[in-house]
């Protein structure tokens, strides 16, 4: 697409230069009586013609290389630019767990060691700067189902509840219960809550008195 706005810019420089060229050599065509000095003068005239001429071809090729090398240039800067945005979002990102907290994944969890109602246990994650657990997946499940089983016939308290009027199983975040991968064992009614134990998960009361699991993620 830029090829013809160069094609045309050198004809036009061809044509006017061409004209003075043979503007010079008609000039020159003049009666043999002529004397060799002027015969010389109109030689190295149409000789500066020439080399004007190519000059000006050349730096119109000149010019646009050059305007290609700097859009290259910017392309390149402009990834660079973006690579290290990424690197820097990548650093932030990576948490640093210190005692009691446990690193997994991109999460850290706390497992409290004390026992407190639902809405108790989820006021206490927000005084931490985290949120009750939310599991994402099974592979997350199983890995945390891997760390309660240490604590034999322990439960703990999820940030996951009942919710009304829609009779469902809804996260904390207000994203519903996947329940073809997740099944909740025991009732379900506006009073209940999910715990998390080394084989399952559980409906229960929320004003129950159970241990609790925090987490922090890099977008807490």
């Amino acid at each position: 697409m830029r090829s013809k706005p160069t094609a045309t810019i050198l004809y036009h420089i061809y044509s006017k230069e061409l004209m003075i060229y043979f503007t010079f050599s008609d000039v020159c065509q003049g009666p043999h009586w002529h004397h060799f000095a002027i015969k010389i003068g109109c030689a190295v005239i149409i000789l500066f013609v020439l080399a004007v001429i190519g000059m000006s071809v050349a730096g119109s090729l000149l010019n646009k290389n050059l305007s290609v090398e700097k859009n290259s240039v910017n392309v390149q800067e402009n990834k660079s630019i973006q690579g290290r945005k990424y690197e820097t979002t990548e650093t932030l990102c990576q948490l640093k767990c210190s005692m009691p907290w446990y690193s997994t994944q991109e999460k850290c969890l706390f497992l409290s060691p004390t026992s407190r109602f639902w809405n108790d246990s989820l006021a206490d994650c927000y005084s931490k700067e985290s949120s009750l657990l939310l599991i994402q997946d099974m592979k997350e499940l199983r890995l945390i189902q891997g760390l309660v089983k240490k604590e034999a016939g322990i439960m703990y308290w999820i940030g996951l509840n009942f919710t009304l009027p829609q009779k469902t199983w809804k996260w904390i975040n207000g994203t519903p219960l996947n329940s073809t991968e997740f099944k909740i064992y025991g009732s379900e009614d506006k009073t209940s809550c999910a715990l998390i134990s080394g084989e399952k998960l559980v409906s229960e009361t929320c004003d129950s008195e159970n241990r609790w699991i925090c987490q922090k993620t890099c977008q807490e």
